[in-house]
């Protein structure tokens, strides 16, 4: 059977190279976890898939085959049920030696027949179920077909197949072991030997213990008895279990001659095959789930990297498309081009920007893991890398301070950055006054598009939208300004949480929330004099 290093990937094609890691800030600024939660089928694999999810594929032929793997789960329902079936079988091989060792312990024998059907029912089961699947196409589940091909039809598994239950029989002689206890003069026991082995195994109502110990459980019975002899026997040389240990070899030895020949026979490989699926087997319901509450997929057309471009209509971010009905989300459209690879993005606190600014970090990588995507249509070129920069949920170093940090963290996307990345900001700088904002925001957006990396501005500096002839001169990489959108007519609440384009509205509609918390004058001061 071949190892883990022939045995094929569900993830990387052959010869391919590994992706690149996403680091922890970015995975807890774009709210990864819930999409690996989302992602774990039974709740058995979180470990896996978050490993899965942090390491994405850039080069665009791996993202084409891992998004043919996902079409054809897709289009083979009863390929998918058999898979989530074999999964618990898997997972009972992944543990086993790489290969069977000819000096194995005798008594671990018994768990290497059962290791063996539970490999054989596997190769069986997959083969049927692949080639059950009509019209497979992707190169991945084509190249496992072939794999479980070769061992079905090798000789030595059909040798396997018909010694199985010839194995399984002799295993089977070993019911029990008969006991011969020495009594005292006071009827204690004094001593103990072995006496036979038979296939029956002792025990049940009619037996003298039965009839002693009445119908406590067997584990209740072993018990008692283990208390009442273990003591007084001793057996301090372990002379009891070294004639076990030589009674079974009568009928071990000869099952552990024949395992030898199978010893090609492990389920190591089979291992990574279990993540795998239980990877794919999510993707699949979490796809399931979303159509089924009305939230649309797609598989983003893959442009040319050297592009650097993304158009995506009707973006919904995954998370709240989890959490909520489809009523309840708003689908955004956004788009990275030559007119405008930098976009800023201003408007009402509580107006949907940071989740605009996650839903594209979001389809980012569902797009790159190879999954279909919460949008109606996309079209998108893999990114490098994926750099955040959003407020920090604890405090920084001690001596250090919170603009120190902040320069810092600038500093690091500009060194880890090419122009091939997406870098997402939210909200930076505010650790200083506006002025000194502004005029740092204004040199890392000049920066940027020296860069030329694809990037979102999240800011409450209107200012720095305001007048984009200052960045869009001739041959620079164009600044767009997007608004969270505010609907005028409705006073008492004006966020629409529609991203669109156009110029700064200059408020932040602070003042809405601080009616809604009762800090205006006249709500302190009613508040003040009722108390």
């Amino acid at each position: 059977m071949s190892d883990e290093s022939t045995w094929p990937s569900l993830l990387w094609p052959p010869g391919s190279r590994r992706g690149m890691l996403l680091a922890l800030t970015t995975f807890e600024d774009l709210a990864l976890e819930e999409l690996v939660r989302a992602l774990d089928i039974h709740g058995h694999h979180l470990r896996a898939v978050r490993a899965t999810v942090g390491e994405l594929p850039v080069a665009p032929d791996i993202i084409a085959y891992r998004q043919a793997i996902m079409a054809d789960l897709l289009a083979h329902p009863a390929l998918v049920a058999e898979c989530l079936a074999l999964l618990p079988q898997l997972a009972s091989l992944s543990h086993g030696p790489a290969n069977w060792p000819d000096d194995a312990p005798l008594l671990e024998v018994a768990a290497r027949v059962v290791e063996l059907d539970h490999f054989v029912q596997i190769v069986m089961r997959l083969h049927l179920a692949l080639q059950s699947a009509v019209a497979l196409a992707s190169p991945g589940l084509l190249a496992l077909l072939a794999a479980v091909e070769q061992i079905a039809a090798s000789p030595t598994f059909s040798a396997l197949q018909t010694e199985l239950p010839r194995l399984q029989e002799q295993l089977g002689e070993a019911g029990s072991v008969t006991l011969g206890i020495n009594l005292d003069t006071d009827l204690s026991p004094s001593g103990a030997i072995l006496v036979s082995i038979q296939r029956e195994k002792f025990g049940g109502g009619r037996s003298l213990l039965g009839r002693l110990l009445g119908k406590a459980a067997d584990d209740q019975r072993i018990g008692m008895l283990h208390r009442a002899i273990s003591h007084p026997l001793g057996d301090a040389d372990g002379v009891l279990r070294r004639d076990l240990d030589r009674l079974l070899s009568t009928i071990l030895q000869p099952v552990a001659s024949s395992l030898r020949r199978y010893r090609e026979f492990t389920g190591r490989p089979f291992a990574a095959l279990e993540h795998e699926l239980a990877f794919w087997l999510g993707a699949v319901a979490l796809d399931t789930k979303l159509n089924t509450a009305g939230i649309s997929c797609c598989h983003p057309v893959i442009l040319p990297q050297h592009e650097r471009r993304a158009t995506i209509t009707g973006m919904i971010n995954l998370a709240l498309a989890l959490r909520l009905l489809p009523e309840h989300t708003v689908a955004n459209n956004v788009s990275f081009d030559d007119a405008g690879r930098i976009l800023i993005v201003t408007g009402p606190n509580h107006g949907g920007k940071t989740t605009f600014l996650r839903a594209i970090g979001q389809l980012q990588v569902m797009f790159q893991l190879g999954l279909r995507v919460a949008a109606q249509a996309a079209a998108l070129t893999p990114v490098d890398a994926i750099l955040t920069h959003f407020p920090q949920q604890e405090g920084v170093l001690a001596g250090v301070g919170r603009l120190d940090d902040e320069a810092q963290r600038l500093a690091t996307i500009f060194r880890d950055a090419t122009a091939s990345s997406l870098i997402l900001f939210n909200e930076p700088l505010t650790s200083t006054s506006e002025r000194e904002a502004f005029a740092i925001a204004r040199d890392v957006l000049r920066g940027l598009q020296l860069l030329g990396a694809r990037t979102v501005f999240v800011t409450h500096l209107h200012a720095l939208a305001a007048d984009l002839t200052t960045f869009n001169e001739d041959g620079a990489e164009q600044v767009t300004s997007l608004v969270a959108g505010v609907d005028e007519t409705r006073p008492d609440d004006r966020r629409t949480y529609r991203i669109i384009k156009g110029p700064p509205r200059g408020s932040s509609y602070a003042a809405d929330i601080a009616a809604r918390h009762g800090l205006t004058w006249e709500q302190l001061a009613k508040t003040i004099r009722r108390q």
